[in-house]
């Protein structure tokens, strides 16, 4: 399932236009992504939390020749589901 397919299921589920749709699709992933990106934490209950985590510098190797790099350290999003959406995935609730 790519973006459009998760408009048309909001169109049609919620009475919408595909217009009205991807906007409320994209507004509301935007918002998260905005908001992650500068520190926020995004807690959807029900579904679960999107936070930004910093991972560490560290030393990698280049596989096409063998040398020792540098990976500088960076800001990685990080999803957390919540347990009711977790139970959902492995069909305990529906």
């Amino acid at each position: 399932m790519n973006r459009s397919d998760v408009i048309r299921t909001v169109a049609t589920n919620c009475d919408l236009s595909q217009g009205e749709a991807t906007r409320a699709v994209s507004g509301t992933l935007d918002a998260i992504a905005t908001l992650v990106a500068n520190g926020h934490k995004v807690q959807l209950m029900g579904f679960g939390s999107f936070t930004s985590r910093q991972r560490k510098a560290r030393q990698g190797t280049n596989p096409r020749t063998g040398e020792a790099i540098d990976i500088p350290a960076k800001k990685v999003p990080r999803f957390t589901p919540s347990e009711i959406f977790m139970e959902q995935v492995n069909m305990k609730t529906l």
